[in-house]
């Protein structure tokens, strides 16, 4: 095979198939980015159709023709009506934005939104699934993984939780709250471990990670209260009078009680006990002194968010209006006995 070299000294000749190269590579990469960006509007248009819940957009989609003022009167719109819990009109309305937007990190943005919008209104799989269509269009986005985060938390999918976890670390985003929390819930949801499994793994946990000793004593005196009772810690009792105060009788070790003078005049005030005069609590003094009276009063509690302030009536690992893990504090307050326990043990029976 007889091969024929082209031997060009002539430097314009040269300067002439560097321009080549240069135009046709320049246009290889504006077809490349043509296509790309058709085929991706393709994607998402096909994508969004499947989270249409069959409403009516043309209306929205007629003023969006308005042009970029449209667009940005009808993105604050839908954010305004997400806040005020009209979730039905936002997702319509960032569904059409969906539709006609070009620009991609707008639709990043809008996509984000609506994943947000999704999550608050209770679909958490349809949210789940904007988001993932987001993040791959932009990996790093930490808004949308921080949600992502929270709706596979929601979905009790703590594999893929602790997952996002791990990238949100690569992007230097403090996690460390919200994967202790996700591991302990790994470990008391695995179906696999029996409860005296669960229990150790979960009190090795505590030993290296002694600030979620409220996640773990809370499995701890519901399905073991024998080790309940040996790990509870005089300083820890305050982060835990809800769960002593609730726990059953025949569940509690008396002679743990006997040593803690709190949790003698906690089991005073619950009438399980006479050996306390007063306490230093002031509901619980309250019921010790009401107890002589035949009071039907009882001991209740409320668990307020140290991060944005609102009350619940439960306690919360992740606050369930700002969204911040670890937030949780306990408040004690007198409430009347509604059960009939609760009459008995105030000594109205």
């Amino acid at each position: 095979m007889e091969f024929i070299i082209f031997d060009y000294e002539d430097p314009l000749f040269s300067i002439f198939v560097l321009g080549l190269v240069v135009v046709i590579v320049s246009f290889a990469n504006r077809w490349f980015e043509t296509f790309k960006n058709k085929d991706e509007k393709r994607k998402i248009s096909k994508f969004v159709k499947n989270f249409n819940l069959g409403k009516d957009t043309n209306n929205y989609k007629k003023i969006l023709e308005g042009g970029t003022e449209a667009v940005e009167t009808l993105a604050l719109s839908a954010t305004i009506r997400s806040k005020a819990g009209e979730y039905e009109e936002a997702i319509k309305i960032y569904l059409s934005l969906l539709d006609i937007l070009t620009d991609k990190n707008a639709k990043i943005d809008i996509m984000t939104m609506l994943g947000k919008t999704y999550f608050k209104a209770g679909f958490m799989q349809r949210s789940k699934d904007i988001l993932l269509k987001a993040l791959q269009l932009k990996p790093r986005n930490k808004d949308a993984l921080q949600l992502l985060l929270i709706v596979y938390e929601n979905l009790k999918n703590y594999t893929k939780a602790l997952e996002v976890v791990a990238v949100l670390e690569e992007l230097d985003v403090d996690v460390s709250n919200e994967k202790g929390i996700l591991e302990i819930l790994q470990i008391t949801n695995n179906a696999t471990l029996t409860s005296e499994k669960k229990s150790e793994q979960l009190l090795k946990y505590y030993e290296i990670n002694p600030q979620f000793f409220r996640q773990v004593y809370e499995y701890l005196a519901v399905f073991e209260t024998e080790r309940f009772w040996q790990l509870l810690k005089d300083e820890e009792i305050d982060g835990v009078l809800d769960l002593l105060w609730n726990m059953e009788k025949d569940s509690i070790d008396f002679e743990r009680v006997k040593k803690t003078p709190v949790l003698v005049e906690i089991y005073t005030a619950k009438d399980y006990i006479s050996d306390a005069k007063k306490s230093s609590i002031f509901e619980v003094n309250t019921l010790i002194k009401l107890k002589e009276e035949k009071s039907i009063a009882t001991l209740g509690f409320e668990y307020p968010c140290e991060n944005c302030g609102n009350t619940f009536p439960m306690y919360f690992n992740r606050c369930p209006s700002c969204r911040e893990v670890m937030t949780s504090s306990l408040d004690t307050v007198l409430e009347e006995a509604r059960s009939e326990s609760e009459f008995a043990s105030a000594g109205f029976y």
